[in-house]
């Protein structure tokens, strides 16, 4: 992957986008808006993007992809299981 902060023209305030797939994302409703290689592919406008809670640890940011929605109260503090450098 391509760090966002490298490529400052793959966001502005309507869309997203990944340099390194082409992949162009409405940032209202996580629908891909096009792909650049081929724009009028049957995923336009029916496939998106999902969010998942985080959380910065040491550095590190953890994803918990699960189906069901749950809070992070429930995670126990990652910090105390990971060593700091």
């Amino acid at each position: 992957g391509v760090r966002l902060s490298e490529k400052p023209m793959c966001f502005n305030k309507e869309t997203i986008s990944c340099w390194y797939h082409g992949f162009t994302f409405d940032l209202k409703d996580g629908k891909l808006s096009t792909i650049v290689a081929n724009p009028h592919d049957k995923l336009v406008g029916t496939t998106g993007i999902t969010s998942y809670p985080t959380e910065e640890v040491a550095g590190m940011v953890f994803v918990f992809v699960r189906e069901d929605d749950f809070s992070l109260d429930d995670v126990p503090p990652l910090s105390q299981d990971l060593p700091f450098r």
